[in-house]
């Protein structure tokens, strides 16, 4: 990619060892910015490219000078990112409220400032079982396990704002 836009639709996914899959989509207009002036105007989510994903972009010139680093004019109803956050693991109501927590970690690790006052800032979060039964078997995902969703729709909610940028 040549470059970054204000905004766009993005998706990403992650398939863990288990099959356990986590996925996102994410629409992004933020008020915030998703480089690193400090830094050449690195995206802040490259580290967690995975097999050359983001295909090599980079920031746009514009907006990326130390000069720049001070906040834009926005207004309150301008600017959201707004998304879902979703796996196939039969998570409980509150496990799944949880995995919307970890989506919004990713959403501060992508775009930085986050939640400004002028943003609308939102992250839904479902848990789509295709046997119901096995969430009533199992009422509940493993400790250790559910920790390691936690971190991977953190890290797909990052990846998918990166998209959406692109």
């Amino acid at each position: 990619a040549a470059g970054l836009l204000k905004s766009g639709l993005g998706t990403a996914s992650t398939v863990m060892e288990d099959g356990t899959i986590v996925g996102a989509l994410v629409v992004v207009n933020a008020a915030g910015k998703p480089f690193n002036p400090n830094s050449r105007c690195e995206l802040y989510t490259l580290w967690l490219e995975l097999g050359g994903e983001f295909g090599g972009a980079h920031a746009p010139s514009e907006g990326c000078r130390p000069e720049d680093k001070a906040l834009r004019e926005a207004r309150p109803g301008e600017n959201t990112t707004i998304g879902v956050i979703a796996t196939n693991a039969p998570l409980t109501g509150g496990q799944t409220e949880r995995l919307a927590v970890a989506a919004n970690v990713g959403l501060s690790r992508a775009i930085r400032p986050a939640h400004e006052t002028v943003d609308g800032d939102t992250v839904f979060a479902v848990t789509l079982v295709e046997d119901p039964a096995t969430v009533a078997q199992s009422r509940f995902v493993e400790h250790q396990q559910f920790r390691k969703i936690l971190a991977a729709a953190a890290d797909t909610y990052s990846r998918a704002i990166t998209h959406a940028i692109l």
